[in-house]
């Protein structure tokens, strides 16, 4: 039985994920289950290695539009421990840049966040993957201070989008590859100075309407001592 049900869950979600939650805990058997909710497929991916799957439901965060996200994994938790707070479910999400805000960040009960940016910082700062990546290339230890300090810089850029709520689309807008030379198969020797250009010219109508660079936008992206983990995209 417990083996139908769990076939049954995971057929119907990530369809909507609240739904399936509340009509699995309608049963006996269902509420036993321990549900984890995660941002999107690789976040379940990577969870779900780690957690006993006789037990624990691991579940994208969509809703019935189909978004997924951060966002979604707060809601799901809060609104289904508002009607029952005895049933097991939590969340997982990405710290992202919320240690940025000025206020201290307030996440909602049962929601856990990652030690670093996101669950891909939170694994390539672990020993185990550092040697894992060691052993399969060796000069690895050497090149990867390299693509930090690289990956750094846009993470400063990303940091002040989300502290001073600029609204650029880096996904779609601001990217590396607009500053990739594939000639060379590296980045433009100026390649910062473009993709800083693209960010600003990037940013929404409305911030765009106020003053240039707010001088908080300009410390967040010189933050020259923030660890690597903490930014990086």
């Amino acid at each position: 039985m417990a083996g139908s049900l769990r076939n049954t869950t995971e057929q119907q979600q990530p369809q909507y994920t609240e739904a399936v939650i509340r009509q699995t805990c309608a049963s006996d058997i269902g509420q036993k289950f321990v549900f984890v909710i995660v941002e999107d497929i690789e976040d379940k991916q990577a969870y779900g290695k780690f957690l006993s799957a006789e037990d624990v439901h691991v579940m994208i965060s969509q809703d019935t539009d189909g978004n997924r996200g951060y966002q979604n994994v707060e809601d799901i938790v809060s609104h289904i421990r508002q009607d029952d707070v005895t049933l097991r479910i939590c969340g997982i999400r990405d710290t992202d840049y919320t240690r940025y805000e000025d206020a201290p960040h307030v996440f909602p009960e049962a929601v856990f966040t990652t030690d670093q940016r996101d669950l891909e910082m939170t694994l390539l700062a672990s020993n185990s993957v550092q040697d894992g990546l060691e052993n399969w290339k060796n000069e690895i230890k050497e090149l990867l201070p390299h693509v930090y300090e690289d990956a750094r810089q846009i993470g400063y850029m990303r940091a002040a989008n989300h502290v001073c709520n600029l609204g650029c689309n880096f996904k779609r807008k601001v990217k590396l590859s607009k500053v990739w030379d594939d000639s060379t198969h590296q980045l433009k020797d100026n390649w910062l100075d473009e993709l800083t250009d693209l960010f600003i010219q990037k940013r929404s109508q409305y911030s765009k309407s106020a003053l240039p660079l707010h001088q908080r936008e300009v410390k967040c992206i010189h933050r020259s001592k923030t660890p690597w983990i903490r930014v990086c995209i």
